[in-house]
């Protein structure tokens, strides 16, 4: 299983930007396991790839990071929230399903601290 979920990533990674073009629709359709790895590859890009952007992105990055580390976040319970939150609104089968997982994750962990 890990080595398939492996796999997974290494395509993921494999196709780019491609995956960032991705639509709620078509999550919907992908194999659960490529859609774990996707929705959790998004994920650490979202809390670990945006360092060195301003002091708002590395505030928002930091605050992400911290709000899912705490909470003990999985791929499971991730990729399962996004895909509610997907079938929740039709608006989000043509969206990048990239922006579900956004707004999951501010569900979770709300808007970053001030300062």
């Amino acid at each position: 299983m890990l080595r398939c979920f492996t796999a997974t990533l290494v395509i993921l990674f494999l196709q780019g930007s491609n995956a960032y073009a991705k639509t709620g629709a078509e999550l919907l359709q992908d194999n659960e396991m490529y859609g774990l790895g996707f929705v959790w590859g998004a994920a650490n890009y979202m809390v670990e790839d945006y360092a060195l952007n301003d002091d708002v992105g590395n505030r928002l990055t930091m605050h992400r990071a911290k709000c899912l580390y705490d909470a003990g976040m999985t791929a499971r319970v991730l990729y399962d929230s996004v895909m509610r939150e997907i079938r929740s609104d039709p608006g989000y089968l043509s969206k990048p399903a990239t922006h579900a997982l956004q707004v999951v994750t501010y569900k979770i962990c709300g808007a970053p601290p001030a300062n």
